[in-house]
């Protein structure tokens, strides 16, 4: 979106890698996760359209993820989900991304 709002959220600390160079100082070892209610509230006091991120950790570990991306999309706000991913789980979830996004008619990007 050129002029629009993207909002930045982080899902947990936890990866499910141990890189020495993380610059989201998340690992193995770590175990926050935002839940849906601190998720919700975020969206909800979005007014404007919006490009939603998800980062971690590694966002693909949240139990919850397609219930937030699916809350956040059902706003009719949301133009656009970015996944910030070291993509080892991405396989596993593609097929669920794809039928999302057809579905809802909106863009996803993943960047590994």
């Amino acid at each position: 979106m050129k002029n629009g709002t993207r909002l930045y959220i982080n899902l947990t600390n936890k990866c499910n890698t141990n890189c020495p160079f993380c610059c989201m100082y998340s690992d193995q070892n770590k175990n926050r996760f935002i839940t849906f209610e601190q998720f919700q509230n975020i969206i909800d006091n979005c007014k404007d359209e919006f490009e939603l991120q998800l980062e971690g950790g590694e966002p693909l570990l949240h139990k919850d993820i397609f219930l937030f991306i699916e809350y956040a999309i059902s706003t009719n706000r949301c133009k656009k989900v970015i996944i910030l991913t070291n993509s080892f789980l991405l396989n596993k979830y593609l097929k669920r991304f794809i039928d999302i996004a057809n579905w809802n008619q909106i863009l996803f990007e993943f960047i590994g």
